[in-house]
């Protein structure tokens, strides 16, 4: 989602500008100059709750959560008082987005910005990837013209594998600040301890686990794929866009048997044009 850090709090920006720099630019090919002024929009709120998490330390990071926290509170009253939430209210009152979503989005900022992140359980997890990605991806049908309830499933779904893609390219990064999105039970399942398993010694038993959750996101994307068959195709373009970038990346991640303790992945232009060639084929 990021691309580097944003000054201003809830400044007016030219957003399509960072938009392009930004994952969601996949989404915005295509797309009139109405739909992707909206999408660059929301995406800013996207980059400034997400800096606030990522970009402090963990007690300045909830200072700056706390300040759009009041923000929120205020957008729900009707008396936004940033130039960039009274842009929300517009967006969310012109696109029918449940402004309830935004508050999705800050509440999985602020688990981000925990000194210390874990989760328990698997359904934990799963919560986790509702608040980050899932969110945004109900958020966003509106902006892309789909009908919030007929896509649902299909929001959830691909922004469940859009999570679980970044948590497997970012495990030795996020181990690095301390977080670990492997699930407490999984790594007990595993015979792993998270000391063990975020300095990548855990061998044969941790690749097992990374293979796991690798399962789960290609499930999760063909979950996703199924859900997109009964959906209008103008309205799926933005978004298969955006499932052709991250497939393309879990695919390279996969032909080179997941070594992320050891490797950085990154989708290479090549193999990001040959991902935009596939999104916009027909389907």
């Amino acid at each position: 989602m990021k691309a580097g850090p944003t000054p201003g709090f809830g400044a007016r920006q030219d957003w399509n500008a960072v938009l392009r720099r930004s994952s969601f630019s996949a989404g915005a090919l295509g797309m009139d100059s109405g739909r992707r002024a909206d999408l660059a929009l929301f995406y800013a709120y996207c980059r400034f709750i997400d800096d606030s998490a990522d970009e402090y330390p963990p007690r300045e990071a909830a200072a700056h959560l706390a300040r759009w926290k009041a923000e929120l509170a205020l957008l729900h009253r009707g008396r936004p008082a940033t130039d960039l939430g009274k842009d929300l209210a517009g967006l969310c009152a012109r696109r029918g987005i449940p402004a309830g979503l935004l508050d999705d989005l800050w509440q999985g900022a602020r688990s981000d910005a925990r000194p210390k992140v874990r989760h328990s359980t698997w359904k934990g997890v799963r919560h986790y990837c509702f608040q980050v990605a899932g969110s945004v991806g109900l958020a966003c049908l509106p902006i892309f013209g789909l009908d919030l309830e007929q896509a649902s499933t299909y929001a959830l779904a691909l922004g469940e594998a859009f999570q679980l893609i970044n948590i497997l390219r970012d495990v030795r990064e996020d181990a690095a600040k301390n977080r670990l999105y492997f699930a407490l039970e999984d790594l007990r399942a595993h015979g792993l301890d998270e000391g063990t398993f975020m300095r990548g010694e855990g061998g044969a038993r941790a690749e097992r686990l990374v293979h796991a959750y690798a399962w789960r996101a290609r499930h999760a994307l063909h979950r996703a794929d199924q859900e997109a068959r009964g959906l209008p195709r103008a309205g799926l373009r933005p978004s298969r866009l955006m499932r052709a970038v991250y497939g393309g990346l879990f695919q390279a991640m996969e032909e080179d048997g997941f070594r992320v303790f050891t490797r950085r992945y990154r989708l290479g232009a090549a193999g990001r044009l040959r991902a935009l060639a596939w999104g916009l084929s027909p389907f």
